[in-house]
């Protein structure tokens, strides 16, 4: 992919990631200021990639960002990404990197959903700190629709692995993640940036 080339590639850009679990358009302008600073100060295309986590109750999920005074307007558009329509591709086993945003592709999770996302995690080829970062990040995510007892009971045979993770220790020690979330959603940016970039 382009965003992969060289620097000095006459083809190289880059990709800048926002990300929103429910639609704000109030967000819009600051987006579009910062990615014209990095088109201006990286001195490359910078793309604009919105990723909308969870469908809810919202109808629409913006694509463009509009300014009008009077008769006259700009339109800046940006590519979406809306994760509940790639949740199949993610339970087929397709983009399995995925498997731990599986549950905010539902409206209502189940404990099937969990231990589905278990078993596309487990089914991974990938170096055992991938494998624990990607296991907890579903635990993390999963902070917000179940208890912390089903979420034990799920991950029970891989908690020795979720210890090696390298955000969830204090989920672990203290049995809260709070504050881990942020720290979750920049992997599952990275993982999203690698598998769609």
């Amino acid at each position: 992919p382009a965003g992969r080339r060289r620097e000095g590639d006459p083809n190289r850009w880059a990709l800048h990631l926002e990300y929103q679990l429910q639609p704000d358009p109030r967000v819009l302008p600051d987006w579009f200021y910062k990615n014209a600073a990095l088109n201006k100060l990286l001195e490359l295309p910078v793309i604009l990639m919105a990723v909308y986590l969870t469908r809810g109750e919202r109808a629409t999920f913006p694509s463009a960002y509009t300014i009008q005074g009077g008769a006259l307007r700009n339109q800046h558009q940006f590519e979406v990404i809306r994760l509940w329509e790639h949740a199949e591709r993610i339970r087929s086993g397709e983009l399995p990197e995925l498997a731990p945003l599986l549950v905010l592709c539902e409206d209502r999770p189940t404990e099937a959903t969990l231990r589905q996302e278990r078993q596309l995690i487990l089914s991974l080829d990938v170096a055992r700190p991938v494998r624990a970062d990607l296991l907890a990040v579903a635990v993390t995510v999963g902070t917000r629709f179940f208890a912390r007892e089903l979420l034990e009971a799920i991950f029970q045979e891989e908690m020795v692995m979720l210890k090696e993770a390298s955000f969830i220790t204090e989920w672990i020690e203290e049995g809260e993640a709070r504050g881990q979330l942020q720290e979750a959603q920049r992997f599952l940016l990275r993982q999203l940036a690698a598998r769609f970039g």
